[in-house]
């Protein structure tokens, strides 16, 4: 494909970005022997499936950073436990354990070498520069945002059922 220089740097800085952001394995195959669609795959697993859609929102940030628009993006991000983020060259998957267990990309693409993270930190190379926090042109830490308190209601399973014997008295006949 294009500038695989540019392509390599950014698989390998989209997968320290994820690794930074408390994803689990992370890795980085080079798929471009085996594959006439992408040059590289980047395959994490998050933790829950709000940690996916914070990684995905953050694989979002850092690409268009970058003036990279995803193929289709997604308007909204499922919870099904898979999250794909296709950058044409590079493609990122997202994926529960479950899902990363079961479907087992790096065994289907086994001719595929894995890249190391730690080569050319972001920053070092020049090609790919550290991405600034979100909200800070100059890359110092945002002030976390502070949800509002919702107001408590109780749980649809603290109220008795129709038919229980918790707050309903039985007819003698």
């Amino acid at each position: 494909m294009a500038d695989t220089a540019n392509e390599r740097e950014l698989a390998l800085a989209l997968g320290r970005l994820l690794t930074d952001h408390k994803a689990e394995d992370a890795m980085v195959l080079d798929v471009s022997a085996s594959s006439s669609w992408t040059d590289y795959m980047v395959i994490a697993t998050a933790r829950s499936t709000a940690h996916a859609i914070g990684l995905v929102h953050e694989v979002d940030a850092f690409v268009s950073a970058r003036g990279i628009r995803p193929v289709n993006p997604h308007k909204k991000v499922t919870e099904n436990g898979w999250q794909l983020v296709d950058c044409s060259t590079v493609v990122v998957h997202v994926m529960l354990k479950e899902q990363r267990d079961f479907y087992a990309l790096e065994k289907l693409w086994f001719k595929a070498a894995a890249l190391d993270l730690s080569e050319n930190r972001m920053g070092e190379s020049g090609a790919v520069p550290q991405a600034a926090s979100r909200g800070s042109a100059t890359g110092a830490a945002a002030a976390p945002k502070v949800r509002k308190a919702q107001a408590s209601r109780p749980s649809r399973r603290s109220v008795p059922r129709k038919g229980s014997a918790e707050g309903h008295s039985s007819k003698s006949s």
